[in-house]
């Protein structure tokens, strides 16, 4: 087996073959094998490439009808047995020692790919692209795609990759032009990890008579256009995280003859509107909600959808409050409280702000996020018989609510009801997730004590792990857990509490299969709940109890603060306070808390 396995596609390129077969027949790393995939060419490329074959038996000539660069390097692909694949188009050429270098550090790195630094080279200037200046080793999905600027510049030929990486995960070019941008998204996601290669350098000559840089045509735009919504549904489809707006697609555009005039662009999270192409007027940001928000010119603004009279929020829901119209089948609290007593499921939960961030919205403590959007999709659809799937009892009659109440849940379903139906399995029963809002909805109050009560029997003796926001604080202060065996707490971001996920979710895991989680971290709960029901464990998703039992004890009218705890729904309740009490501190068992 060669060390490198080097394809080069040949169309009509006689003018410049020759700078690129020296470059590559001269590198200083000999044991590699090239691959001139000759794609029809007419202008007599196929004759200079016959010549250096003479003079180099470790060139092989494929022949094939023209089809075009993504086919040609398909084509060389079939042909390979290198170690590692690298690429270069036959109108470029790389320093001396590119290859040598790349396989190299693709060896001491154990790394999937490798890449170095580019140049453009016109006729009368030349410009460095990437401009790194030392080695950088990535194994974060995020890192690699940044580091690489895979994002802006998707290209293959300034990297080598393993051969498994290409073979094992079935990568070939899509028969389009601008078809490196896929292939190098899909590489880089798959890659164990990169690494950048320092001192060497890739020539990429602009040529003007090239596809990519002849004039602009139908089928150049639409093929970018393509590429671009294939990459973006990759990111989707593999819960990539990236920032809003760093990676756009082109959903239309206007021209007039020559000139751009108007361009529309979008990705997961907004819509972007340019003038002449490149001057951005206006910024969407996309939701589902009553209101549209955005920025014209840079100034921020929001706006109604639908603006409903209070009276007609009321009369759009009577239908599924007189049980005239479908409602989805949900155990009521009492049942739902005593299946957690009376078994050891483990319970996920879906809020408001679970289904805000299911139909793309925001909220107050969790940003919007397509791979939380996703997860929170697919387990509201999980049947899993240990694990409860919870929402709330709330889409027809609202008697156990107070006045404030029933005007929210109203208002939302609104505006939601019919996104929020087209999430849900109506053959399915699920269980209550207003089992932990029992005392400030309820304007009787009634039975909040036997509920509290009833909480109280499933950790009695136990051992628990609190995995909540670092100023929640559970427990502090009364005695809703005071009959546990022992109690311990891992600490998360108050915000964003997803951003840390993978690291909570491996916290979580360290500790033995006996323990109880009790979980108060937002729309992170659910996902992490179910994730560790899947590993064994029972973890019960009960955000908002432990607050609802300091207003039970209070006897509150209203969601108001409570001393040295986080209460994100009460006006002058979102502080976090030091909090120094030695009982708490010795219960720590680790400290994810930073946001940073």
């Amino acid at each position: 087996m060669v060390c490198v396995s080097i394809i080069i596609p040949v169309y009509n390129v006689k003018n410049y073959l020759e700078r690129c077969l020296d470059s590559v027949t001269g590198q200083t790393l000999k044991d590699i094998e090239i691959i001139l995939v000759n794609d029809g060419s007419t202008d007599g490329s196929p004759e200079i490439c016959e010549k250096y074959a003479k003079e180099d038996s470790r060139i092989r000539i494929v022949t094939q009808k023209n089809s075009g660069l993504a086919c040609a390097r398909n084509t060389g692909l079939r042909y390979v047995t290198g170690e590692y694949v690298g690429f270069v188009d036959s109108d470029d050429w790389v320093d001396l020692k590119f290859f040598e270098k790349l396989y190299r550090y693709a060896k001491n790195y154990d790394a999937d790919i490798a890449y170095a630094d580019f140049v453009r080279k016109g006729k009368n200037k030349h410009k460095l692209r990437m401009k790194f200046s030392g080695v950088e080793v990535s194994e974060n999905i995020n890192d690699k795609i940044r580091r690489c600027k895979n994002l802006t510049l998707g290209c293959v030929w300034n990297k080598i990759y393993r051969r498994e990486l290409i073979f094992d995960n079935n990568l070939t070019f899509p028969d389009r032009l601008f078809e490196d941008g896929l292939f190098s998204m899909q590489a880089i996601f798959y890659a164990n990890k990169t690494v950048s290669v320092p001192g060497v350098f890739y020539y990429y000559f602009i040529n003007p008579k090239s596809i990519v840089k002849s004039a602009k045509t139908q089928k150049k735009i639409d093929d970018v256009i393509l590429t671009q919504h294939d990459i973006l549904n990759f990111i989707y489809e593999n819960n990539i995280e990236i920032p809003a707006g760093e990676f756009m697609t082109v959903a239309f555009k206007l021209r007039l003859w020559f000139l751009t005039l108007w361009v529309v662009k979008e990705d997961l999270y907004i819509k972007r509107y340019y003038l002449f192409g490149s001057i951005p007027v206006l910024t969407i940001n996309k939701s589902n909600s009553e209101r549209i928000c955005g920025n014209l010119f840079c100034i921020r603004f929001y706006l109604r959808k639908n603006l409903f009279s209070k009276k007609e929020i009321i009369r759009r829901n009577v239908p599924y409050e007189k049980g005239q119209a479908l409602v989805p089948l949900i155990r009521k609290k009492y049942e739902t409280i005593r299946t957690l007593v009376d078994t050891n499921k483990s319970i996920c939960r879906f809020g408001d702000g679970e289904f805000n961030l299911i139909l793309g919205e925001g909220i107050g403590f969790q940003n919007k996020n397509f791979a939380l959007e996703k997860r929170l999709k697919g387990i509201l659809s999980s049947n899993d018989e240990n694990i409860m799937i919870a929402i709330p009892d709330i889409f027809g009659r609202l008697d156990m609510d107070n006045k404030a109440s029933k005007y929210f849940w109203r208002k939302f379903l609104v505006y939601n009801r019919e996104k929020i139906y087209a999430c849900l399995d109506f053959s399915k029963t699920y269980y209550d997730s207003m089992i932990t809002r029992v005392y400030i909805r309820d304007p009787e109050n009634s039975g909040c004590k036997k509920v509290f009560d009833d909480f109280k029997r499933i950790w009695d003796g136990k051992d628990i792990v609190f995995v909540e926001g670092k100023a929640s604080r559970l427990g502090v202060g009364n005695d809703l857990f005071s009959n546990a065996k022992s109690i311990r707490r891992i600490l998360c971001p108050q915000r964003n509490a997803y951003s840390k996920y993978d690291e909570i979710l491996d916290t979580c895991r360290e500790l033995p299969l006996s323990t109880l989680f009790i979980i108060a971290l937002g729309p992170a709960a659910t996902v992490l709940a179910y994730d560790l029901a899947k590993s064994g464990y029972r973890a019960l998703d009960l955000g908002h109890l432990d607050i609802e039992y300091e207003w039970y004890l209070m006897g509150a009218k209203k969601k108001v603060p409570v001393k040295n705890k986080y209460v994100n729904e009460a006006d002058g309740g979102k502080v976090i306070t030091v909090f120094n009490d030695k009982k708490y501190l010795e219960e720590i068992y680790k400290d994810l808390s930073n946001e940073g």
